[in-house]
């Protein structure tokens, strides 16, 4: 699955941009299997044969919104996992971020669409993990054998622990969140994941 291409695009195209902003909107309106190209082509508005030489079909479409969103959170933590910051300085800023994107109601709202939609659309699935999930732990795992490197921490694997760390920020909330059993997270419940996960974490691949 992780295998699946996902190249970033980030050349300014104004019809481009109109037709993810459309796709974007609809997908989240009606899911996957509720929105057609051609409705996406009279909500951006162009033609069909445009709307086809930027996407070769909806799948392509689907995954490069996701690729946006993965994209502008990438964007936002590159700087944090700078291999010279100690682990604290980089986990925690890169902890808070993650935590305020997947409980961010757009995002919510995609992983629900995925999770709806992957026994009539598997290929969904692979998309979304690649586009998302693995080039997260990738990034992360890069810093964290940079840091065994330096001899700050000790990760014999990795990726496997760059997936805890996501996973324990995620924890049952997240879950119960997507299900619609609670609302929004307050700054203070981020706040409060973060202090309870980044020490633990550290703690647990320290050196000593």
């Amino acid at each position: 699955m992780a295998e699946t291409a996902c190249a970033a695009v980030t050349e300014f195209n104004p019809k481009r941009d109109a037709i993810m902003a459309a796709a974007a909107r609809l997908f989240l309106e009606r899911g996957y299997s509720g929105t057609s190209m051609e409705a996406i082509a009279e909500a951006a508005p162009v033609s069909k044969p445009t709307l086809y030489t930027h996407f070769r079909d909806k799948n392509d479409l689907f995954a490069a919104v996701v690729m946006q969103r993965c994209e502008a959170f990438l964007s936002d933590v590159e700087g944090f996992l700078d291999h010279s910051h100690d682990p604290d300085q980089a986990l925690r800023p890169l902890a808070s971020k993650f935590v305020e994107m997947i409980h961010d109601e757009e995002a919510l709202a995609v992983h629900r669409i995925v999770i709806f939609e992957w026994r009539q659309f598997p290929e969904l699935g692979e998309r979304f993990y690649s586009c998302g999930p693995h080039r997260t732990i990738t990034m992360l795992a890069s810093y964290l054998r940079a840091q065994s490197d330096r001899k700050l921490m000790h990760v014999p694997k990795p990726e496997d622990a760059a997936a805890l760390f996501f996973s324990m920020l995620k924890g049952d909330l997240h879950m119960r969140c997507l299900l619609g059993l609670h609302g929004p997270l307050t700054p203070a419940a981020r706040d409060a994941i973060v202090d309870m996960v980044v020490p633990v974490f550290i703690r647990g691949f320290s050196n000593v």
